[in-house]
């Protein structure tokens, strides 16, 4: 008060620096509201606890929400609805992380797909999912006959805004999807499929429904999930069409991401796929290829975790994970070998069992034709050995 009356002797002169002071406190409180509204909700029960984020982004005459929850702190699994239409998805999604821990973000968007605005009096619509790089948007507006550039650097600031809720950590981001029966499925990437130059490799089951399927920018994840027998492609990360989605801003980063695609109204089916594909290995060296393996033998898979492959006595890979798969009766899995090593079709692995400790060892066998093994289509049959 000292201060204020050196400064201004007048009293006015006060009133009006108390005045200015409180409406500069006042402005600057609005402009945070006008872009990060918050709600937080907690919710504490037996087996989980939730805390439930809520923001809001204004998007010319809208206010977007953006909803995190967060389960039990487990920062290995994020998940990502951007399609507010896709209930099924959303609700497994929350059935997953309430056992799992993790964290889920998704747009609030009036249960809608497509998102609307309107800027300076003018409408505009465009996919969310193709929001995520200037190409996507441009693309998108067009689409729905609502282009403005004016229009497109919001829409790049709001992407920027929803990135910007993704946990920084190296986990794979889980894409939450649902489609309409054949509107889009596997067969999308198949030879003769609309996005074929999008796929680096595709696995398609006889069995499985193919509006039930995975993409993937990674190919750990990808072999993962070709091992236990569900549909999947690998995007080629290179060559893939620039459209906006959030698979292409991923790949061209070279980040880990994965999209589970199933049909609307089939919760059973989403569930199991995403209890599949959550906490995929990592490679432990980045000069790695990654396989996959089955061991068709009656062996206990804790019995040979985290070992080292040797050829020769020289260390040329590393085992990553054991699974045992009910359905198949075996284990199943994958391991990374030195890409400096060649592998062949007479390249075998081999799991001895000693009392001393399990050990893995790879021998080429001479008698045999050596032609190419295509890692993205071939699994090693571990022969194991007493």
């Amino acid at each position: 008060m000292l201060l204020h009356l050196l400064i201004f002797p007048d009293y006015s002169q006060r009133i009006m620096y108390m005045l200015k002071t409180f409406f500069l406190l006042i402005s600057f409180t609005v402009g945070i509201v006008c872009f990060g509204q918050q709600k937080v909700f907690t919710k504490v029960t037996a087996t989980y606890r939730l805390k439930q984020t809520e923001t809001y982004y204004r998007l010319g005459d809208r206010k977007i929400g953006v909803v995190t929850y967060k389960y039990n702190k487990n920062p290995n699994i994020v998940m990502i609805n951007v399609h507010d239409d896709e209930i099924t998805s959303i609700e497994v999604s929350k059935q997953v992380l309430r056992k799992t821990g993790g964290t889920l973000i998704k747009l609030k968007n009036d249960s809608s797909r497509l998102v609307r605005f309107k800027l300076d009096g003018v409408a505009y619509t465009f996919d969310p999912n193709r929001m995520f790089s200037e190409t996507g948007i441009i693309a998108s507006l067009r689409k729905y006959n609502s282009y403005s550039p004016e229009a497109v650097v919001k829409i790049k600031a709001f992407a920027q805004f929803v990135l910007g809720k993704i946990p920084k950590t190296s986990a794979t981001l889980i894409a939450l999807h649902n489609n309409h029966i054949g509107d889009y499925s596997i067969n999308s990437y198949d030879n003769k499929g609309e996005f074929v130059s999008d796929s680096r490799a595709t696995y398609i089951d006889s069995i499985r429904g193919t509006d039930d399927f995975f993409l993937t920018t990674d190919d750990i994840v990808y072999n993962k999930i070709r091992g236990y027998g569900y549909n999947v492609t690998l995007q080629n990360n290179f060559a893939a069409v620039d459209d906006g989605s959030l698979s292409v801003y991923y790949g061209k980063r070279n980040r880990s991401y994965v999209n589970v695609e199933t049909e609307h109204g089939k919760p059973e089916v989403q569930f199991n796929m995403l209890m599949t594909v959550i906490n995929s290995p990592k490679r432990i060296n980045l000069n790695y290829n990654v396989y996959n393996y089955e061991i068709g033998d009656s062996v206990e898979e804790k019995k040979f975790k985290n070992l080292k492959i040797y050829f020769s006595n020289k260390p040329v890979g590393n085992l990553l994970s054991a699974y045992y798969a009910q359905g198949y009766r075996k284990v199943i899995g994958q391991l990374e070998i030195d890409n400096n090593f060649g592998v062949f079709s007479n390249t075998d692995v081999f799991l001895f069992l000693k009392n001393s400790g399990a050990q893995m060892e790879i021998r080429i066998d001479p008698t045999r034709e050596r032609k190419s093994f295509d890692r993205l289509k071939e699994t090693f049959q571990i022969i194991v050995r007493n």
